[in-house]
């Protein structure tokens, strides 16, 4: 789909402030949940809670199995459904699940990322190179510790063989967005 900054965005925000995701998206019992997201009216705005209620139905290929985020593991209370759910309702919001796509989710909506969508507080950006290698990690290494949200967006690396082959080695493709673990 090309959602990766949003998948990898919820899960930031599910290691760092598991707190926040019953707060988000309440299941109402009858097959329709509540999912808030915080949401600017324009680019300078602060974010608002805008609640809406959706439902479950999301789509599926041919075999039932959902053809965006994926339903989590089963347990006693039933599938983890919060991710696609998320994903419905941003869809929902900007009109399409196209539309959610990396390229396009600043054409339709004012987005300032997922953590601030999820929580309404700010985030905060660095682009690589603008400081040390060490300096960056261990910024990296205190928000993991302070649990703040950790998301790495790796650039498109299809110039770059040498860059390229380095990432296949570790598992690290090119244009695509990760929820930060642990630095090392």
């Amino acid at each position: 789909l090309g959602d990766c900054y949003l998948m990898a965005g919820c899960a930031a925000v599910a290691r760092a402030k598991p707190e926040v995701l019953p707060k988000i998206v309440i299941d109402n019992g009858n097959g329709t949940f509540d999912v808030t997201l915080y949401l600017r009216e324009g680019w300078y705005g602060k974010p608002k809670a805008v609640t809406r209620t959706i439902d479950a139905r999301l789509p599926v290929d041919g075999g039932g199995t959902p053809l965006y985020a994926k339903v989590g593991k089963s347990t006693d209370e039933g599938d983890e459904l919060w991710t696609a759910l998320i994903e419905k309702r941003v869809a929902q919001e900007t009109g399409s699940y196209h539309k959610i796509s990396g390229g396009n989710i600043g054409k339709s909506m004012d987005f300032a990322g997922v953590s601030e969508l999820l929580t309404g507080q700010a985030e905060k950006t660095l682009q690589t190179g603008s400081i040390g290698d060490n300096e960056l990690l261990k910024m990296m290494d205190d928000a993991l510790k302070s649990k703040r949200p950790l998301v790495a967006d790796v650039r498109a690396m299809d110039d770059l063989p040498d860059l390229k082959a380095r990432g296949n080695k570790v598992n690290v493709i090119g244009n695509h967005a990760y929820a930060v673990r642990s630095v090392d």
